[in-house]
């Protein structure tokens, strides 16, 4: 997002949404990235079933994972960027954004208290930033 810093969303892992710090560089077409090996599970449970008038609960919780480095060629499609795994050249990245403007995630973020704990500014994990 900013300074050599972005964050990586997965939508759909487990149940849940992940939330993942890396470190990245563009140069000559290529992003390069490494993720930390820490990431963030959030998770909502709600069951509009059983008390419709509830509000979600929304569990957070960190997770060790294996640090992650991947390198990929920035490509062209119809005026959309993607990136193309250089280490295997079937697999591609797309780049929809869930949200219209970094901004926007970003505010998710901190509203969510997800930017602090990864930034390890969150009174939850105080000094352990995911890195």
């Amino acid at each position: 997002m900013e300074n050599g810093v972005c964050i990586s969303m997965n939508p759909c892992f487990e149940g849940g949404e992940t939330y993942t710090r890396g470190k990245y560089n563009v140069a000559g077409g290529q992003l390069s990235v490494t993720f930390s090996n820490w990431m963030l599970l959030k998770k909502t449970i709600w069951n509009p079933e059983v008390d419709p008038t509830a509000d979600p609960v929304i569990s957070i919780n960190r997770r060790k994972t294996e640090v992650v480095e991947s390198t990929y060629m920035i490509q062209d499609c119809n005026g959309n960027p993607y990136l193309k795994d250089i280490r295997d050249w079937n697999k591609n990245s797309g780049t929809k954004q869930v949200y219209p403007t970094a901004s926007q995630f970003y505010q998710l973020l901190k509203r969510e208290g997800i930017w602090e704990q990864l930034m390890g500014t969150s009174s939850k994990n105080p000094g352990s930033p995911i890195r």
